[in-house]
C-alpha cells in the first residue's frame, strides 16, 4: 500500500478543479502523521468537483476533520464517491465517511462502509454540516458513529435513526431507499 503522503489541497491552497475518477478506486492509501488537520484523499476542496471515485483498503488518521474523500469540503460538489476506509479522529472533531466537515457543499449518491471514530463531530456521510450543506441519496453501513448519517450540532436530533437525514441551518433533507421523500425549508 501507499503509506504517509499528503493529501490533495491544503488548507492556505486548497483543490478547487474537476477530478473524475473515471469509476476508478484508491486502494489501499494510508494518511497518518504528516497532516493532522483536513485528511482525506483531498484534504481542502473550494468549489471543486469530485465525481466517479472509490476509496478502499487503507486508512485516514488525523486530530481534525477528516473524511474518505475530502476533509473539508466548501461550496463544492461531490457526486457518486464512496469510501470503505477507517477513518479516526482521535483527539478532535469532525470525521465522516465521505467529509469531515462541509460548509455549504452538495453531496449526492455517495455511500460509506468503513469504520468513522470520533470523539465529536462524528457521522457516517458527513461528519459537520454547516451553513447550506445539502447531502441527499447517501447512506452509511458504519453504525459506530452516534449520527449515523451526519450532523448539524445546531440541532442534533433530526440526524439519528435509519432514514437518511440531513439537516442544514436553512433546509432539512430526508431520504429513504434512494428516494427524497421530505424537504422542507
Amino acid at each position: 500500500g501507499v503509506a504517509n503522503v499528503l493529501p490533495i489541497g491544503g488548507s492556505g491552497l486548497p483543490f478547487c478543479g474537476e477530478f473524475d475518477g473515471g469509476g476508478h478506486v484508491i486502494s489501499n492509501l494510508t494518511l497518518s502523521g504528516k497532516v493532522e488537520i483536513g485528511v482525506g484523499v483531498f484534504g481542502y476542496l473550494d468549489s471543486a468537483y469530485i465525481h466517479n471515485l472509490g476509496v478502499e483498503g487503507g486508512s485516514f488518521l488525523g486530530s481534525m476533520n477528516a473524511g474518505g474523500i475530502a476533509g473539508v469540503a466548501t461550496d463544492s460538489i461531490i457526486r457518486a464517491c464512496y469510501n470503505s476506509n477507517d477513518i479516526t479522529i482521535l483527539n478532535g472533531q469532525n470525521a465522516g465517511g465521505i467529509v469531515g466537515r462541509n460548509e455549504g457543499s452538495r453531496i449526492v449518491g455517495c455511500y460509506n462502509s468503513g469504520s468513522i471514530t470520533a470523539p465529536n463531530g462524528c457521522g457516517g456521510v458527513v461528519g459537520y454540516n454547516d451553513e447550506a450543506s445539502i447531502v441527499s441519496y447517501c447512506y452509511s453501513l458504519d453504525s459506530s458513529c452516534a449520527y449515523p448519517i451526519g450532523i448539524d450540532l445546531s440541532n442534533p436530533d433530526l440526524t439519528t435513526g435509519d432514514l437518511n437525514v440531513i439537516t442544514t441551518n436553512s433546509a432539512v433533507h430526508i431520504t429513504l431507499d434512494n428516494r427524497e421523500i421530505s424537504e422542507t425549508t
